[in-house]
């Protein structure tokens, strides 16, 4: 059905123009109605219909291509948030190049360099530094630079973002409220990725506001991928909780450290809530999706922001940037509600 299908028909089947629908494949939806959108993607699907991406990009000097970077493709985090934003990139017509820089400031300037030399549209990047000249350089030249969940510098780019202080407090004041004694932050290095940095700072601002007590003693720096980073630090917040009239808790500041306490806990035959309270982030959205924080023994406490939102919003950030929005930088934040689960209802336990 595809062959000698143009834009033409295309249009006439969804009942609009020619332009409409070359705004539709290029991102240009900020005149468009969403029934509009939703036609004009229906006659595309049915169809099967796709774009000359050579003739568009002799005609427009686009390449019809957008860079991504992710610090971490491995992590479900990054897996949930390149699903959504290439989906939402590819349904404008554009090839998403996704490259993992795997932490590495030099390999994220090596693939800047090259995703450049191949002239994307546009790049969007979880960065792996906090370095800020060579996207500064990329944007002035003309591509726009999107940043994925991590602030990088002076804040001057378009930004999608989880929330980071609130759900912080709110964790600490559930674990209040369920009357825990010493809380614990266990947090990767923060020094490079701002999440955990922002997620480190506002625990120990909530703590000094309510009377938390020894403020940066109760921060545990973990690795997940060596596992006995965790067993000492849960090792040690029990030995300084002996005696205590209260148990302690733990406050996982992201989704695969949260994961890998539970390992621990579980292999020193720990029991939650009574002995230990477990919360955290849920930043990979798969644990709330998929059930896995409602499998896990008695069912983890966690804030669960939505990644695909994020990824989605993020995406759509830079199809306005390359359709050539000049404003001022943005930036979007994806709220984290708390879900309580029994693995931080103290209180409720016990009157059972």
């Amino acid at each position: 059905m595809t062959k000698g299908l143009t834009i033409s028909t295309v249009a006439q089947m969804a009942g609009v123009s020619k332009t409409t629908v070359s705004r539709y494949l290029n991102g240009k939806y900020e005149f468009m109605s969403p029934q509009t959108r939703q036609r004009i993607q229906d006659v595309i699907l049915k169809t099967g219909y796709q774009p000359n991406h050579l003739a568009q990009s002799l005609k427009s000097r686009r390449s019809m291509l957008a860079g991504l970077l992710v610090a971490d493709i491995e992590s479900p985090f990054s897996a949930a948030a390149v699903k959504a934003i290439g989906d939402v990139i590819g349904q404008a017509g554009y090839t998403l190049i996704t490259v993992d820089t795997g932490g590495d400031p030099k390999r994220q300037q090596e693939a800047l360099d090259s995703l450049v030399q191949r002239q994307v549209d546009g790049i969007i990047v979880n960065s792996a530094a906090e370095e800020t000249q060579q996207l500064g350089r990329i944007q002035h030249s003309g591509i726009p630079v999107v940043l994925l969940d991590r602030f990088v510098g002076e804040r001057g780019f378009d930004i999608g973002y989880l929330e980071n202080e609130r759900p912080i407090q709110a964790l600490l004041s559930h674990l209040r409220e369920q009357e825990y004694g010493r809380i614990a932050l266990f947090v990767q290095d923060y020094a490079a990725a701002s999440p955990r940095y922002l997620r480190w700072k506002a625990f120990l601002d909530a703590t000094a506001r309510q009377g938390g007590g020894v403020g940066e003693a109760q921060v545990y720096v973990v690795d997940p991928q060596r596992q006995e980073t965790l067993d000492s630090a849960l090792c040690r917040l029990m030995v300084l909780s002996r005696g205590d009239p209260k148990p302690p808790a733990v406050i996982a500041a992201n989704g695969v450290t949260l994961m890998h306490t539970v390992k621990s806990i579980r292999s020193f035959d720990i029991r939650m809530p009574w002995d230990i309270g477990l919360c955290g982030y849920d930043d990979w959205g798969w644990m709330t999706q998929l059930g896995l924080a409602g499998l896990v023994d008695v069912g983890l406490t966690a804030v669960s922001p939505s990644v695909h939102e994020l990824g989605e919003k993020t995406a759509r950030l830079l199809l306005e940037r390359m359709a050539g929005y000049t404003g001022e930088p943005r930036e979007i934040c994806i709220e984290a509600p708390l879900v309580v689960r029994r693995s931080t209802l103290r209180k409720e336990e016990a009157n059972r």
